[in-house]
């Protein structure tokens, strides 16, 4: 498999592919080193999605290599990554080795062959090709047909159970037709009793909420165990969520299913009128523009009954793809003017690898407001004060070599490390929550251990305060990246231990 990777991306255009799927040149790019391709919506003007293509003639490795334009750094290397975040038709983060599997039999069928084919091969230099056969119809992924599952009411708890998911969470009123039992009828038909616990995915058409895919759970070493995602589901715009309360007060995102079920657990009290949504992993602009439109819903229902706007809880992994999914999310409705903020600025957050050090991320941030720039910027100023940053004049930002600028115009930039460096993100969002004035609408929480399902696990027992913090025994101040934060100790019962957060 690693040759015939090596194979396709010395031999497959990445041009060639993304025409293939439907990209085409920005006109207004121009053309050099790099050029801008960008995959067009059904509105008029709308793209999707935009990457900058260097060939292979002007890339230091010989292959054709493409970044994204929105900064994310997940979505950047050879075609065969290009491919694989793509197989669903449009920008889907994906980390799993099976995706990677289809990615390159999805490459082998645009070039008319078949990863066992070894015929239609001649030499290339000193190593071994495949011949480019360009083929004007490629075998494009399945959509999804919910046709082709079973559903039906969740009759086995076992594995809900197996997670340590007591059944009165599993049957509160927000997941009674959120959680199915059933599997793909072709599997049923040999495995009847084979029924996997089912999460659906969805996304907003309208007025309608549409189911675009399944999550299938099932106990690791049974028959298909583990979790699956159904095939030609449409992870890119679709996440699982639960039914929205009856005076619905809280929006609690997580990574995954199991975990917003695990902070129910943990939380029942302030889970009662909560909704809970799930991106099932890396969020991608598809979700966070379903996420747009349940938060509009939500909001339009408490006005409409002249309540507060329901609270947004960030709940995320305690560990860095869920500290970076927290800033993912921030940087989203700060960028988008979404919330009703009271600032006006550019984010922009990446992740740097440099061999031999630790991975950073950095966040830049400009203020784009020009009637209160000089506020926003003292704003700025006072939250960089608590932590390493650089600040890149106007010119430099700009593209220009003028020096001698407003500060107005700065750019700033932080950097923490991700292995060491989680608190001070977590302290620097938290900054940033304060910063748009969305203190008390914004929650940050997280789990001691890296998610909540480890805390249900290890029998931590937590309390919540009126104002959201966890407690049992024993405060403590401690200084993340110069803000004071408080930060509570979980005891746990069985092996008296404590554990930090």
């Amino acid at each position: 498999m690693k040759e015939l990777i090596k194979e396709l991306r010395l031999t497959v255009s990445l041009e060639e592919y993304a025409r293939h799927l439907g990209y085409v040149p920005d006109p207004s790019e121009g053309k050099g080193k790099t050029i801008t391709y960008q995959k067009l919506g059904k509105g008029k003007g709308e793209v999707t999605d935009k990457v900058i293509i260097q060939t292979g003639k002007h890339s230091r490795t010989g292959q054709d290599l493409y970044f994204n334009r929105k900064g994310y750094t997940e979505d950047k290397g050879d075609v065969v990554q290009f491919a694989k975040n793509r197989l669903s038709g449009g920008l889907t983060l994906r980390t799993s080795p099976a995706d990677t599997l289809e990615a390159v039999e999805r490459l082998m069928a645009y070039r008319g062959l078949s990863v066992e084919d070894t015929k239609g091969k001649e030499k290339v230099g000193e190593g071994t090709a495949v011949v480019p056969q360009v083929h004007e119809k490629m075998e494009e992924r399945p959509p999804f047909k919910i046709q082709e599952y079973h559903l039906e009411k969740l009759s086995d708890f076992r594995y809900l159970e197996s997670r340590h998911i007591p059944r009165s969470v599993i049957e509160a009123p927000q997941f009674r037709n959120r959680i199915f039992s059933g599997n793909a009828k072709k599997v049923l038909e040999t495995y009847p009793d084979l029924k996997n616990t089912i999460f659906p995915l969805s996304r907003f058409e309208g007025l309608k909420e549409k189911i675009v895919g399944l999550v299938l759970r099932n106990t690791p070493g049974e028959n298909f165990g583990g979790k699956i995602m159904a095939a030609g589901s449409d992870h890119a715009s679709g996440i699982w969520l639960s039914e929205v309360p009856e005076g619905c007060n809280r929006v609690v995102f997580t990574e995954s299913e199991i975990d917003a079920l695990s902070y129910y657990t943990l939380h029942p009290k302030a889970s009662e009128k909560a909704v809970f949504i799930s991106s099932s992993g890396s969020l991608g602009q598809g979700q966070l523009a379903t996420i747009k439109l349940l938060l509009e819903r939500v909001g339009a229902e408490a006005k409409k009954e002249k309540r507060a706007a329901p609270e947004i809880v960030l709940a995320n992994d305690h560990d860095r793809q869920g500290c970076i999914q927290d800033l993912k999310l921030l940087s989203y409705w700060i960028n988008t003017g979404g919330l009703k903020l009271g600032i006006a600025w550019a984010i922009e957050h990446e992740v740097e690898k440099i061999a031999g050090k630790e991975d950073t991320l950095r966040v830049s941030i400009r203020p784009l407001s020009e009637n209160n720039k000089i506020q926003q910027l003292g704003d700025l100023v006072t939250l960089a004060g608590a932590f390493k940053k650089e600040v890149i004049p106007r010119g430099e930002v700009e593209g220009k070599n003028d020096s001698k600028t407003d500060t107005k115009g700065f750019k700033t930039s932080f950097r923490f490390p991700l292995e060491k460096g989680l608190d001070s993100i977590i302290a620097f969002t938290e900054g940033l929550v304060k910063l748009a004035g969305l203190k008390g609408r914004i929650q940050i929480d997280k789990s001691a251990g890296k998610d909540w399902n480890e805390d249900l696990a290890s029998g931590v027992k937590n309390e919540v305060l009126e104002e959201g913090s966890r407690i049992t025994k024993g405060k403590e101040k401690i200084n993340r990246g110069g803000l004071s934060l408080r930060i509570y100790r979980h005891e746990d019962p069985e092996r008296k231990k404590t554990h930090p957060k």
